[in-house]
């Protein structure tokens, strides 16, 4: 990894966080355990390992109805 791309990311993750910290905060009681960012965050993370499944899906069934129409 080049180190402006370690940058780019380090600005998104910074990014990503300064943002989360805006959001306000309606929780009570019990469901404070959390901050709001690190829920934020982890959430992000799941998301971004879950689509990285997805495209790896659609890419794989692309190619297996290219494979059956073309093949």
């Amino acid at each position: 990894m080049h180190m402006h791309e370690n940058l780019r990311a380090t600005k998104l993750i910074a990014d990503l966080e300064g943002e989360l910290e805006k959001v306000p905060e309606h929780r009570e009681g019990i469901y404070l355990r959390y901050e709001m960012v690190n829920a934020g965050m982890a959430a992000f993370a799941m998301f971004f390992v879950q689509i990285v499944h997805v495209l790896d899906t659609m890419v794989s069934k692309s190619y297996h109805l290219l494979y059956i129409n073309f093949g």
